[in-house]
């Protein structure tokens, strides 16, 4: 069985991606001179071929060879349960042009509720700002 990591970089190597950067160093651009961030596998990335044009935000698929972020768990008999904060838990929204958020009906309870039923509650983020 090929572990994902294999896979991802057994791919890039078919695929020429280029950040979008300000190379022409105008102050009125929005984009970066350089590439802010170490990307996964760059160092596999096609160097001809069509070229894959991408804004350099945040990556969002992880290095999988590094460890990871939680530490273990003390039983192999705790479930973990995974929350996303952006419109599970809080829903945020904008009026006038400002932004604000609410906490869900109902979010705190959940998750005491999860707590006391010996769940580990984890609550992430996808967001990137």
């Amino acid at each position: 069985r090929l572990r994902a990591s294999a896979i991802r970089s057994k791919m890039l190597q078919y695929m020429r991606f280029r950040p979008l950067l300000n190379i022409e160093a105008d102050p009125d651009s929005i984009l970066p001179e350089q590439d802010p961030y170490e990307r996964y596998g760059a160092e596999h990335f096609a160097q001809d071929g069509s070229t894959i044009w991408f804004e350099p935000l945040p990556p969002m698929l992880p290095n999988l060879e590094k460890n990871p972020k939680l530490p273990p768990l003390a039983s192999s008999e705790v479930y973990t349960l995974v929350l996303d904060l952006d419109e599970t838990l809080v829903h945020y929204f904008e009026l006038d042009g400002m932004g604000s958020y609410e906490i869900r009906p109902g979010m705190y309870d959940f998750i005491q509720r999860m707590h006391a039923l010996g769940y580990e509650v984890v609550i992430f983020t996808a967001a990137t700002q």
